[in-house]
């Protein structure tokens, strides 16, 4: 965001950073029609009190909506969690993402908190952010793709670089965003980037923030279930199917390798007693990455077994991998970890695709 300002004389664009907040908070805690918030009954019926108005008597309000990526220090305390989040979970049978979109362009300098399942597309960069997703049932699926590179921690990104040109400041007190991809809850997060996925390189910050691509389960909402979101990261991968952008040929894959019985066994072993043909386009494609992930286990393990037909050969494997991602000497992609994590810290799985780097 900007707003216009004088520095020594004329005028100036003084840039921030944006935070978006969709509150997870408990409606029925918020003062409404029915439950006005009264004055008095904060800060009692004295005169003395009551003489000028007191500058903290909405504190109790704003802590509703004050929201942090953080699970230590006071970020830890249950009074604080409880009071950021809906028993029950608000959003559960909310079936609707939360959409970020920026069409064309680049997404940078946000720090954006959701609580229900999320689609952050970008068709070039995504860079200097951070992300706090929620996921709510062990379907639920979020995705954070850019077209082009995704360097979460960025210090010397476009947009603050163009926030100290002539003409521009950088407001009092802006510092980089944390960097962090965060899930909480259950389910999946798909993490990819059409050429090169940096974590950035610099320190976490002291309250906890920081610190990566994260599935947190239950360590920011009490009310979510313990188990942790599968991680999926993927580099030199532009794969936004609803932008019409992806490059992995998911029809060809499902096609040869999970409609087949062979395919079926592997169903079973992932999600037992799921009718693969009746689930959503994005659920399929998580389905049949989990297969992908598991001939390539078996070519591994069938490659030192004499016994296999597939001894000393990793031909089943190779031929998977053209399947789905087509010729891999036309992909570039790297995936770069110099000072962050990639990490689940509450169970959950993770997978790493990075076909051309």
């Amino acid at each position: 965001g900007l707003s216009t300002g004088i520095v020594p004389g004329r005028s100036t664009y003084v840039w921030t950073a944006s935070t978006l907040n969709l509150s997870d908070a408990n409606p029925g805690s918020v003062p409404g029609a029915l439950s006005p918030l009264a004055y008095i009954s904060i800060v009692g019926a004295a005169s003395t009190v009551n003489d000028e108005t007191l500058s903290s008597f909405l504190d109790p309000l704003n802590a509703l909506f004050t929201e942090s990526g953080s699970y230590i220090g006071e970020n830890a305390t249950i009074q604080t969690k409880q009071a950021r989040h809906t028993p029950g979970l608000l959003h559960r049978d909310d079936k609707e993402p939360a959409r970020v979109y920026a069409l064309g362009g680049d997404l940078s300098g946000l720090t954006l908190f959701t609580p229900k399942i999320t689609r952050l597309f970008a068709s070039r960069d995504i860079t200097d952010v951070a992300f706090y997703i929620q996921n709510l049932l062990a379907g639920d699926l979020s995705i954070v793709s850019a077209g082009r590179d995704l360097i979460a921690y960025n210090a010397s990104s476009q947009s603050r670089a163009l926030a100290t040109s002539t003409g521009n400041a950088v407001a009092t007190g802006e510092t980089p965003l944390a960097g962090d991809l965060q899930i909480s809850g259950p389910g999946t997060f798909q993490v990819l980037a059409g050429r090169n996925l940096d974590l950035g390189i610099g320190g976490g910050n002291l309250d906890g923030t920081g610190t990566g691509i994260t599935s947190v389960g239950n360590f920011r909402n009490p009310y979510l279930p313990s188990e942790g979101a599968d991680l999926v990261i993927g580099a030199g991968i532009n794969a936004a199917p609803t932008m019409g952008t992806s490059s992995i040929d998911f029809a060809a894959f499902i096609t040869k390798y999970v409609l087949t019985p062979e395919g079926q066994d592997y169903l079973d072993e992932i999600a037992p007693g799921v009718d693969f043909t009746l689930q959503s386009e994005e659920e399929q494609a998580r389905l049949a990455l989990e297969v992908f992930y598991r001939i390539l286990r078996d070519t591994g393990r069938d490659f030192n077994d004499p016994d296999s037909p597939g001894f000393r050969s990793y031909t089943s494997g190779t031929d998977a991998i053209k399947t789905l991602f087509g010729d891999v000497s036309q992909w570039d992609g790297e995936i770069i970890t110099q000072s962050r994590d990639i990490r689940t810290r509450s169970g959950g799985d993770i997978g790493i695709i990075a076909p051309g780097g």
